[in-house]
């Protein structure tokens, strides 16, 4: 015998399934099998902010311009390891290293103090001169800021912070002849390194001939 269901039994138990979605709705309830994808917060997935997928690395939520590491909040521009609040071209940790970073801002915003400002290399531009001031540089420099003057020498390693890259800085904005002139003479003690001050054991023109042998790697 074939057992019949009636169009109203249909429609009754279709009306009720549809309550009883709705009552879960309205309760805050999920429905089994599904999960709750939260929208923001500490518990939200990266690429979700207020329901919208792929903008948590972006503007508010994380690793975007102003949550994280992004322009602002954190590993950017400003917020940190950029190009104000820590390493980068002005912070410290890039292609020259913190101690001379703060001595850039320094030279940025007051200028290369006297009686180095200004100043100008008056030696004549030859290959003795640079051949000069690579003996200079390998006896007085290289232990600490490397052959090449990458910061890499042997002393380097036991040294905190790290000496500088003076290759790079050389052949930056900053890489002037008073600027150069100024950071060999007056050495690292006021920005809390190790670099003593040449002024004191090396005569003006040896100090000319390192920096015109720095220029020249």
């Amino acid at each position: 015998m074939k057992r019949t269901t009636s169009a109203s039994s249909v429609t009754n138990s279709g009306a009720t399934t549809r309550l009883a979605v709705l009552v879960l709705l309205a309760t805050g309830l999920t429905l089994p099998g599904c999960v709750a994808r939260p929208e923001s917060g500490s518990g939200a997935p990266p690429g979700t902010v207020v329901g919208v997928p792929g903008r948590d690395a972006a503007m508010m939520g994380g690793y975007g311009m102003m949550g994280g590491p992004g322009m602002m909040g954190g590993y950017g521009m400003m917020g940190g390891p950029g190009m104000m609040g820590g390493y980068g071209m002005v912070g410290g940790g890039g292609p020259v290293g913190q101690p001379d970073a703060q001595r850039r801002r320094q030279a940025t915003t007051a200028g290369v103090p006297a009686p180095y400002r200004r100043v100008q290399d008056p030696l004549p531009n030859t290959a003795a001169i640079v051949a000069a001031g690579k003996n200079l540089y390998a006896a007085n420099c290289s232990a600490c800021h490397g052959a090449h003057g990458e910061g890499d020498g042997p002393a380097a390693s036991g040294l905190s912070p790290a000496p500088a890259n003076l290759r790079a800085l050389a052949h930056s904005p900053m890489g002037r002849d008073d600027y150069l002139m100024w950071a060999i003479s007056a050495g690292g003690a006021a920005y809390g390194t190790g670099m003593p001050a040449f002024k004191d054991s090396l005569p003006e023109d040896a100090r000319w001939k390192i920096i015109r042998y720095l220029q020249t790697l």
